[in-house]
């Protein structure tokens, strides 16, 4: 939901500062909402958002595959915000984004959970359909697991995507919607 309400703050920021409006989501079936200015282009991507978010997606082709629809939609300078999760920017080739950041504005929003950056130091129970798994958080070696799988994928993007020319800010989902959105188009990685 985090991702829904930043990209509703996004796009109504968009219309105020007179932007033409799109949205993209890695999918194979679902066309990219063409850009469009005035409130009729954030109600499209408003509206975008609701779906996409409503429930999980069962056709997502992954990030890569939205950021070939933008390569191809957006025009040289058009301000470009990819909301991702750590894991979906590590899965991207690191040659991409210099290609972006020479054409666009591009700002990421790293999405996180609190629970991922900062976990208690306690068996922590998970439950699947299929069944129920306990981790021992409070092992170190399980820790470190964990760091691997969840910390450190946002910190390799807080380094390397400025190094790209990216901003990147990371939004916690517990922190307020728009905390990210005083720093749009500084030049400079975040934390919120």
């Amino acid at each position: 939901m985090q991702a829904a309400r930043a990209g509703a703050i996004a796009a109504w920021a968009a219309l105020r500062d007179g932007d033409r409006i799109a949205a993209l989501r890695g999918s194979h079936r679902e066309a990219p909402i063409p850009p469009a200015g005035g409130a009729r282009g954030a109600l499209r991507v408003l509206d975008a958002l609701v779906r996409w978010y409503a429930s999980p997606p069962d056709n997502d082709a992954g990030l890569g595959i939205a950021l070939d629809q933008a390569q191809r939609v957006l025009r040289p300078g058009s301000r470009l915000l990819i909301l991702a999760d750590p894991a979906s920017i590590a899965a991207i080739e690191p040659h991409r984004w210099p290609a972006f950041a020479l054409h666009h504005d591009t700002t990421v929003l790293l999405l996180v959970d609190p629970l991922e950056r900062d976990p208690p130091k306690a068996a922590l129970p998970f439950a699947t359909q299929a069944h129920r798994v306990e981790l021992d958080l409070a092992s170190a070696p399980q820790r470190q697991r964990w760091r691997r799988e969840f910390i450190a994928p946002v910190e390799a993007a807080m380094q390397a995507l400025p190094a790209r020319g990216v901003r990147v800010h990371v939004l916690s989902t517990d922190a307020p919607s728009d905390a990210w959105l005083g720093a749009w188009g500084r030049p400079q990685a975040s934390v919120a």
